[in-house]
């Protein structure tokens, strides 16, 4: 259109998706060249631009490359996950790409993303979905860790029940007492330790630990580092509402998780059977996936 100009907006998504494409393909070459008889790119039925990897002519694996995120107020980095509705139930090779987009900084490899991605959703290396899989050393390691984890994933293993409190392995959302609570990454992993250590009081020292255990930046000083459990313990709180009262201080030793003792069998086995439920109807759209005609080769 004459006297249109193009705003920088749009320049610069355009350009973000040129290096993202560029990523991807440069990517892609460098997997067929370390695995050349064990891999072979492939596109799934429905597919025209995506592609995927597939081992040994039984597995697939989708590969995501997410672009940075805003960072937390820690510094711990974040990428955006977009959603691939072709690609539920698949194994999944993700990648965080550098702010400048010029290179990949970490690989996760992740047994089966599910339901999880829905549009899009902001991850960071504390996050439920990438600890559930494992941080590729290199990329020499793809094969043989991809293998490995395909062969142990069960649904069932997704799935954690305690007392009235469910756990999704892949997802920031867990159910206590039949509600629904969405839980940041380092509260939900203070939240699992204390929950699965119910009664016993957990030290801040091993708390920090498991924040720690997933994130590539580490405190300035220990007393930086009880400043930031601290935090996630408050937002923790504020996120269980009601159930707040759960978590339960031990002056100058840690916290501990209190079970509500008003729970009472009947609600037991109503939180077993959401969870079963759940875990039938991830084995059942896994055994469909698996019925799918085999994807085949893109046309030369």
């Amino acid at each position: 259109m004459l006297g249109y100009r193009t705003s920088e907006r749009i320049l610069r998504g355009i350009e973000r998706d040129r290096k993202l494409k560029q990523l991807r393909s440069n990517l892609l070459l460098e997997l067929k060249k370390l695995f050349p008889s064990q891999l072979r790119v492939v596109r799934l039925p429905g597919q025209v631009q995506r592609q995927v990897v597939e081992l040994d002519h039984n597995a697939y694996v989708a590969i995501h490359l997410c672009r940075p995120s805003e960072s937390t107020m820690t510094g711990e980095p974040r990428w955006v996950l977009l959603s691939q509705p072709r690609e539920k139930g698949l194994a999944a090779l993700i990648c965080g790409c550098d702010e400048r987009l010029d290179g990949i900084t970490c690989f996760y490899v992740v047994p089966n993303l599910g339901d999880f991605i829905e549009g899009c959703k902001i991850i960071g290396e504390c996050h439920p979905l990438l600890r559930s899989g494992r941080r590729l050393q290199s990329l020499s390691e793809f094969y043989g860790v991809v293998k490995e984890i395909v062969a142990n994933w069960k649904p069932e293993n997704d799935f954690t029940v305690k007392g009235d409190v469910v756990f999704n392995a892949h997802t920031l959302t867990v159910t206590v007492g039949g509600c629904e609570v969405f839980l940041p990454g380092n509260a939900a992993v203070i939240f699992k330790l204390l929950v699965n250590n119910a009664g016993v009081v957990v030290s801040r020292g091993m708390l920090a630990e498991a924040i720690l255990a997933g994130s590539q930046q580490k405190p300035k000083s220990s007393h930086h580092l009880d400043k930031h459990l601290t935090y996630h313990i408050y937002v923790l709180r504020k996120k269980l509402r009601q159930f707040r009262s759960r978590i339960v201080r031990a002056k100058g030793v840690g916290y501990t998780y209190k079970d509500d003792v008003n729970v009472n069998s009947r609600d037991q086995i109503g939180v077993q059977r959401m969870a079963n439920v759940a875990i039938r109807q991830s084995s059942f759209r896994r055994l469909h996936e698996d019925s799918l005609p085999h994807a085949s080769s893109p046309r030369r």
